[in-house]
């Protein structure tokens, strides 16, 4: 996410001692650097580190106040809030029920196992034929794409060696 912060440069620029001067909406000037165009903020990632979390708790156990514990590691109190309810339920600073991205894996390594074998067996098949054979031995059907993947997985990225 993109934000532009053309009111929070002016503060900094402030603090920093730099001279500026503000007209319209939208103009900085008698800076050397037109910041207004080149500089934008990228927001911080949403997730912390663990050792952050972890920090969290332990200060939180020393009875520090969840406002004093964002003030001292520059973190928001949603998130403190957000550690401290996952550490009261789990006892661990990690959601252990947080959704892994990307799909689940189609072949079980036995079903990959049976892939490398008919492989060896049949060197000279097309994808077609592979995913026709996959489907009569282990039941699962897939697409050209998931096999061809799967067979690099395997270390298979051509069928004939060399």
């Amino acid at each position: 996410m993109i934000i532009d912060v053309s009111f929070f440069l002016v503060g900094l620029f402030k603090l920093l001692g730099c001279g500026i001067a503000i007209g319209t909406l939208g103009y900085l000037i008698s800076c050397k650097l037109d910041v207004y165009k080149t500089f934008r903020y990228v927001s911080m990632a949403k997730t912390l580190a663990e050792d952050l979390k972890w920090r969290v708790i332990l200060l939180y156990s020393d009875e520090y106040s969840k406002k004093e514990i964002a003030k001292l590691l520059y973190i928001g109190e949603t998130l403190i809030n957000k550690v401290i309810h996952i550490y009261a339920k789990w006892r661990c600073v990690v959601n252990l029920w947080r959704h892994l991205p990307g799909r689940k894996k189609v072949f079980s390594s036995s079903d990959m196992n049976v892939l490398r074998e008919i492989v060896r067996e049949h060197v000279d098949y097309y994808l077609d034929e592979y995913i026709e054979e996959m489907q009569v031995r282990t039941g699962k059907r897939v697409s050209v794409p998931t096999l061809w993947r799967s067979l690099a997985y395997c270390g298979i990225t051509s069928k004939k060696n060399k």
